[in-house]
């Protein structure tokens, strides 16, 4: 079984192949979502809660032993690259990152508090959650058509562009379908709250109410 060093960062065979070095058996007794990362950006593991939240979210694909060794700006939105690239430098140079992210799904409105801290050569990621509550209404109201052809989805808050009236809306309808011409950026208000740049609309993200 592949492991985690965490003097070179590297994931290689050990002795014991039950063990990952370093990994405390308390995470994986930690109701919040734990996982490491090695120098490459590599999922080298993860707890149990990862599974638990994968599952009840319907990401039975997302499970450990489907996500060990995916890299993990393969699954981070292109425009967030720039921003967690950033905020891992930040945990190697200052030994802890903090940011608060939204991670909704179409029923549930959930904001989570990401803690990185450095893991040997690579990272160690802790996932809080600070906000869960059901979803509001959606904005579409059965009109759909005002959203296309073409879907365009904030890759943070998971709100919609609405074509017509340039307003980014709450529509689950396309989180629990994704429609076949979509389109994945950061609108306006997610984009001043990961870069600190005036976005083209003072909308807040819609789980900071």
């Amino acid at each position: 079984m592949k492991q985690f060093n965490l003097v070179s960062g590297h994931i290689q065979v050990e002795q014991n192949p039950s063990v990952i070095l370093g990994w405390q058996p308390n995470y994986d007794r930690d109701p919040h979502v734990i996982y490491a990362v090695d120098q490459n950006f590599r999922i080298v593991h993860c707890n149990r809660a990862w599974d638990t939240f994968a599952l009840e979210n319907n990401g039975a694909a997302a499970k450990q032993k489907k996500v060990r060794g995916v890299y993990l700006f393969a699954v981070i939105p292109r425009d967030l690259s720039k921003f967690y690239g950033a905020g891992f430098e930040s945990a190697r140079q200052h030994g802890r990152w903090q940011h608060v992210f939204d991670c909704s799904s179409a029923r549930v409105i959930r904001r989570l508090r990401m803690t990185v801290t450095p893991f040997g050569s690579g990272f160690l990621i802790r996932n809080v959650s600070v906000k869960d509550t059901l979803a509001p209404p959606s904005d579409a109201d059965g009109n759909f058509a005002d959203y296309g052809p073409v879907i365009t989805m904030c890759c943070h808050c998971r709100r919609v562009e609405n074509k017509k009236t340039s307003v980014w809306q709450w529509v689950p309808e396309f989180i629990e379908e994704t429609p076949v011409e979509f389109h994945s950026r950061l609108c306006p208000a997610c984009w001043t709250y990961h870069y600190g740049e005036t976005g083209q609309s003072g909308e807040a993200p819609i789980s900071a109410a």
